[in-house]
């Protein structure tokens, strides 16, 4: 992968955050975010995302950022994956 495009980046997001990537994959993703705010907007959206799933199993203290989640978001999420 000489050159990525947005939607290279979207196909390699879990293993680019995950660092599963070849070392060329890497390079061509690193460089294509340099010059595009989407695809880094979308990538930091992905590992949020990651994040919070990863998280809903532990206790809700978990925070994303600085912002700490609040806890009836997460109670509504909880009560919703147990219908």
């Amino acid at each position: 992968m000489n050159y990525a495009s947005c939607q290279d980046c979207a196909n390699v997001a879990d293993r680019y955050i995950t660092e599963a990537v070849t070392s060329d994959e890497r390079v061509a993703i690193a460089h294509h975010l340099l010059a595009c705010q989407p695809c880094r907007d979308y990538l930091e959206s992905y590992e949020n995302t990651v994040y919070i799933v990863q998280s809903l199993g532990r206790r809700p203290e978990f925070t994303m950022g600085k912002e700490l989640v609040p806890e009836s978001l997460i109670e509504a999420i909880l009560a919703k994956r147990a219908e």
